[in-house]
């Protein structure tokens, strides 16, 4: 009779173990699912470190006229550069990637490949910012900037094969973006790429500029110095200020995002 009980009881304890772990194999794929649900709908990247900015991948975005391409592994495609290996090529007037912003934010970043010329020096071109399907303005693009070629230590003559480096950056601030707002990059008939790979979108909550603080004097002002060129501004106080100021100030007249 006591063979019988321990038989029975190990059954029960084997069938509730079983249960127990089916059920937080459910629990595990439902997390899963919904997690995978929401970076769908949101595009929000979730990888990396904790950062101040909130990336939102262009391949889940809603893609309206465009295509994803990649992902791809190999060398000297745009793809293979991009973030997850994978990015949205817009090619045509009236195509876009959108999606809902999760946090604040008064900045965006947008990381871009764009037409190089054939004769390597590149282009500049502008791209639309919507949001909440009302314009906002042109952000300016270029290949200036990208496209290298040929083998190191590489050259910016098409001729020599092997593009890489195709990616660039464009940076805006004093934006109003609120929790849930539709964001737009959008290709309009004054828009003038032949075609427009984007990776990735990052949105950020930038801080005000600091003020100028007590014993310290303007860079702008005393020198005419320009916030946004440090190095060049630091130099020219070096070279030519007044050895009597022992600290200057940098004036963020365009505190722009990371």
């Amino acid at each position: 009779m006591q063979i019988a009980d321990i038989k029975g009881n190990a059954k029960k304890t084997a069938a509730n173990v079983s249960a127990r772990d089916a059920m937080t194999g459910l629990a595990r794929g439902l997390t899963v699912v919904v997690a995978l649900a929401v970076s769908l709908s949101t595009a929000k990247a979730f990888n990396g470190a904790t950062v101040p900015w909130t990336t939102y991948e262009a391949e889940n975005m809603t893609i309206s006229g465009g295509k994803i391409i990649g992902p791809d592994y190999g060398h000297n495609t745009v793809a293979s550069e991009s973030s997850g290996r994978e990015c949205v090529q817009l090619n045509g007037t009236g195509q876009y990637v959108q999606f809902a912003a999760q946090t604040a934010a008064n900045s965006i970043v947008v990381r871009y490949s764009v037409p190089d010329t054939s004769n390597g020096t590149g282009a500049n071109y502008t791209i639309s910012l919507y949001t909440n399907g009302v314009f906002v303005e042109k952000l300016p693009l270029t290949s200036v900037y990208s496209w290298r070629y040929g083998s190191y230590p590489f050259t910016n003559n098409p001729s020599a094969g092997s593009p890489r480096n195709f990616y660039d950056e464009v940076r805006t601030n004093n934006l109003s973006i609120n929790p849930g707002d539709m964001v737009r990059l959008q290709v309009d008939s004054t828009d003038n790429a032949t075609n427009y790979d984007i990776d990735l979108v990052d949105l950020e909550n930038v801080a005000s500029s600091l003020s100028q603080p007590a014993g310290y004097v303007s860079i702008v002002t005393q020198w005419g110095g320009r916030s946004h060129r440090r190095q060049q501004q630091h130099r020219r106080v070096s070279d030519g200020g007044p050895t009597n100021y022992l600290s200057a100030h940098l004036d963020s007249t365009r505190n722009l995002p990371h």
